[in-house]
């Protein structure tokens, strides 16, 4: 039979790290959205990336299809306003030329293009209809493309639309799917970059909280109360299975300061610094030191950055990697050991 106290220390850790890591994704995200609007500049560059053509980028972002997807809180400077409208190159532009006419307006831009809509926009773009009884044809949409001066869009679109066979809407299905392939490795980008972030972020919130996984470890284990607090705290929590996605990002920073105050609050944990006190006076018993001073000793200050390096790593494993080991825990503690079957009690 596991000892009851050692399931609820493991419930206590993994509780500890659940509320951090919940804590370090709401500011991730809000760093990321609201701050440097990281996914809508990795679109940007991705889309500018696949031609290296600004005044392509600049005509599929200005298109009315997908012109319609951006956030206008205020109305935004035209990028032709500042740069005109020049010919199409007959070179590649570098990526800073194709994004430099949407240096102010980043943040409104979109952070996500459906690809029906971004390959509609851009064979619009690039062989629109000139009359309303001269609709868009597959022969016109292959001879604009074959005779264009920009390399990168000849080689990836005139294999695709000459696949199709002479068929228009199986071009563009052809189109979509090379879009969708070329926006997965930017999600692997934005990932990538986006876990970056949270280990600095997660690195910043342990040394602010002073999140130490051997402090916490030890008063939850020493402290039989404050283990049962957690526990209690836990248990209440895997009962509403909150889904990490299911977090938005807070639209200010009060709002994002108050989300945080209410984790902890709820979590009971041992969490923050706590200021050395005055030492006692003659005749008076000393005060016990308090696990979340700042620490003093060589040793103490080893063993707190320690602690905080492995709180740290330990949150870059993400949300859903705790929130599922928590739910573990806290089954195995309501069910208890599996009964065993007749036929093993007799062996």
């Amino acid at each position: 039979m596991v000892d009851s106290s050692i399931i609820d220390f493991c419930i206590g850790m993994t509780f500890f790290y659940v509320i951090l890591t919940l804590i370090c994704t709401m500011i991730n995200e809000y760093i990321i959205e609201r701050w440097r609007n990281l996914r809508a500049n990795y679109l940007l560059e991705g889309i500018a990336g696949l031609f290296y053509d600004a005044q392509n980028v600049f005509d599929i972002y200005t298109h009315p299809l997908i012109r319609g997807l951006y956030y206008d809180k205020e109305q935004p400077v035209a990028p032709a306003a500042k740069t005109g409208k020049p010919n199409p190159p007959k070179t590649e532009d570098s990526l800073a030329a194709c994004l430099e006419p949407f240096d102010k307006i980043k943040k409104y831009l979109p952070s996500y293009i459906p690809s029906r809509t971004f390959v509609t926009a851009l064979l619009d773009t690039l062989a629109p209809a000139t009359k309303a009884d001269n609709p868009q044809d597959f022969s016109q949409l292959r001879e604009i493309v074959f005779n264009s001066g920009n390399n990168r869009i000849k080689g990836a679109l005139l294999p695709l639309i000459d696949a199709a066979a002479g068929d228009l809407e199986k071009a563009r299905q052809n189109i979509e799917k090379w879009f969708d392939d070329s926006m997965d490795r930017i999600s692997g980008w934005f990932k990538r970059r986006a876990k970056a972030w949270l280990l600095l972020v997660a690195a910043v919130v342990c040394i602010l909280l002073n999140a130490d996984s051997i402090m916490v470890g030890n008063m939850l284990w020493q402290n039989k109360a404050l283990r049962a607090a957690v526990v209690a705290s836990a248990e209440n929590f895997a009962k509403k299975k909150p889904s990490p996605e299911d977090k938005q990002a807070a639209k200010t920073t009060q709002e994002l300061q108050t989300a945080i105050q209410a984790e902890i609050d709820k979590s009971k944990l041992p969490l923050g610094w706590v200021w050395r006190g005055e030492p006692a006076k003659p005749g008076e018993a000393a005060k016990a030191a308090d696990p979340r001073e700042l620490p003093s000793g060589r040793d103490q200050v080893f063993f707190k950055i320690i602690g905080i390096i492995l709180t740290t790593l330990a949150i870059s494993l993400g949300a859903p990697f705790w929130t599922d080991l928590l739910n573990s825990f806290v089954n195995l503690r309501r069910t208890g050991n599996k009964p065993a079957k007749a036929e093993e009690e007799k062996k």
